[in-house]
This record gives C-alpha cells, structure tokens and sequence, in this order.
C-alpha cells in the first residue's frame, strides 16, 4: 500500500504532514532535512512506503515504475535499508576466483503472493520452484521471513538465515523484487557476484532501469524457472560473468560521493517543484489517489473514509498509534473535508 503524504520543508510538525511513528528516522527527519538544505519551502508530496503502480499526481519516492513520469527518486529515503550494506561489503567479499559456483537467495515473503501460486510475483515463483525443493549444487533459495500479514500457510518452510559474508562466498546472487525493488541488488552489484534477476519493472535512485542484461546482470525468466540453467550457463563462460560483476562495481562507483550525490538530490529536488508546481498549488489530484486506494481496498467513500478506514484497521492491528493518529487527524481538520 501506498500512504500519500504532505511534507513541509520548514515546518515539519505542521498539519498536512501525515508520517507513521516507523518511518520518521528513515524517511520524514532525512526527507525534512533535505528539503531545507534544497530550499524548498512550500508544501512536497511524497510516498512513504513502497510504490509498484503509477501514482495519479507527482510525487517524491523511494521507488518508482519504470519509466514514470509522476516519480522522482530520492536516495535519502530509507537510506540504511538500502544503501547502508553497501560500505561493508569490501570486507566481507570472497574473491571472484574463490566463490562458489552455484546461486543463493534468502528473503521474505514480500510482493503479492496468491493463494494458489498463479500469477504470482517473483519472490512467490522463486519459492514454489527452488525453496520448497531440497537445496542443489547449483542453486540454495530459502525464505528465512513471513511478513505479519502473510496468512502464513502450513506449507510454507523457512530456511535458517544466512550472513551476508556467507552469501558472498556463492559466485551468483539471486535478486527478485518484492513490495518495490530487490532491497538486495546494490550490495550485490558491489560485490564480485553475479547478479541473476527478471528484467527490472521498478527502480529507485540506483536506475535499475537502465541496467542492461549480460552486461550488469545474467537475466532471469520472471518465474526464475531458468535459474540452473542460467547458472549453467554462467560456469560455461566465467570469464563473461567476471565482466558483469566489473561492470556492476563500476556501475556503484557512480554512487560513491556523498558529496556529490547529495548536490544531485537537491537539484532533483527543486527541479521536482519547478516542474510541478501547477499541481503542487492545487489538492485535486492528491485527492483522487487517495479514492484510489479506497477503491483497492474496496473501501469506497471519499477520500476522507479513505483515511478514518486506514486509522481503524492501524489501530486494530497496532493499537494506539501516537504521531500518526494525531497528525492525520490534524490533516484532515486542516482539508475541511471530514
């Protein structure tokens, strides 16, 4: 799901701005901090959680459709989910030569799974296909996470979690999106493994869009049914697979000035208001997208009971939610609209 949200660079506990009591330190204070240092000072909407349809109006993300017109990616948010692995990995790297020749996956249960395993996203089709069968030479998938609410079926089995520096001893690493985009794919593309993957659908600042098959990852069907066989594949040609984990490492350097890459966001920053300002002026639009998630939600209403509904349903599951409750009370007062 995705909650839209009004952030304001100078005032970040004025009414409009909506945030969860989980996200502040990893999306509002860095989102609220980079708005000033941009020197923005009007009203920015923005998605705190995970984005994998065109949103109706622009906005500031973490992830975006490839190939949206609506989205601009921020690298601040959730910057240490995504990017924090990145810095360690020179240390706990195995050398290209000394890697083992075979492919590894542990994750979560995330993305939309089906009841019957059809038309299903990749994470569930990596599981049905390479999880539940026992671990091979060439390939060791495992789920090690069922999210809180995965109806968690008996046939599901967890595999113990692997460290880091013990999946970095396999020469391929698996990478398959899940609410937005593989969270795996930058330390990977770090690394001296190969990633194997679908062709991106979603990207965030890392421009997993503009990746390019055989030059910065080995493809992958997207129901990975061809994952051996791309192993097999890889062994066949180690010199080529050395030249995608190269390329890889090249492509992460273009990330690597702090410096630089914050200049870079304030531009795309103020570029974003620039652009939009027209829509930012008005609420219309943001309106619509939140009778859009009603509707997904087969809520119904407006976008009022859009909002009352999504308290209930945090409350029932949470309880009490503190900041959250308060400001998206306030947020509404302050529309007129409840």
């Amino acid at each position: 799901m995705a909650m839209y949200s009004w952030l304001l660079s100078s005032r970040p506990e004025h009414p409009n701005n909506i945030c969860s009591m989980v996200d502040l330190r990893d999306i509002v204070y860095p989102l609220q901090a980079l708005l000033v240092s941009s020197g923005v000072n009007v009203a920015v909407p923005y998605v705190m959680s995970d984005i994998a349809v065109e949103p109706l109006a622009p906005v500031l993300c973490k992830s975006r459709p490839v190939g949206s017109r609506n989205c601009a990616t921020i690298k601040a948010m959730k910057m240490s989910k995504h990017w924090g692995p990145v810095a360690a990995v020179a240390e706990i790297d195995t050398p290209f030569d000394e890697k083992l020749p075979s492919a590894v996956w542990r994750g979560a249960t995330s993305g939309q799974w089906t009841h019957d395993g059809v038309g299903g996203c990749s994470r569930q089709q990596l599981y049905l296909r390479w999880g539940t069968a026992e671990t091979t030479s060439a390939v060791d998938v495992g789920l090690v996470f069922l999210h809180v609410y995965f109806p968690r079926p008996h046939d599901l089995v967890l595999k113990r979690d692997m460290p880091r520096a013990a999946m970095l001893r396999h020469r391929y690493q698996v990478s398959v999106e899940g609410n937005d985009v593989a969270s795996n794919l930058k330390w990977v593309m770090a690394s001296w493994s190969v990633p194997l993957m679908p062709r991106p659908r979603l990207e965030t600042w890392l421009m997993e869009g503009l990746l390019e098959p055989y030059v910065h990852y080995v493809p992958l069907a997207d129901d990975t049914a061809d994952l051996e066989v791309q192993v097999a594949w890889c062994e066949a040609r180690e010199g080529r697979c050395r030249e995608v984990a190269e390329a890889g490492r090249r492509w992460m350097e273009m990330f690597g000035d702090a410096e630089a890459e914050r200049g870079l966001e304030e531009r795309v920053v103020r570029d974003f208001v620039a652009r939009h300002a027209r829509a930012l002026a008005g609420r219309a639009a943001y309106v619509a997208m939140a009778e859009r998630e009603a509707r997904w939600w087969n809520w119904g209403g407006d976008a009022c009971e859009t909002a009352e509904r999504l308290l209930e349903g945090l409350r029932e599951e949470h309880g009490e939610l503190g900041h959250l409750q308060g400001t998206l009370a306030r947020w509404l007062g302050s529309w007129g609209e409840c």
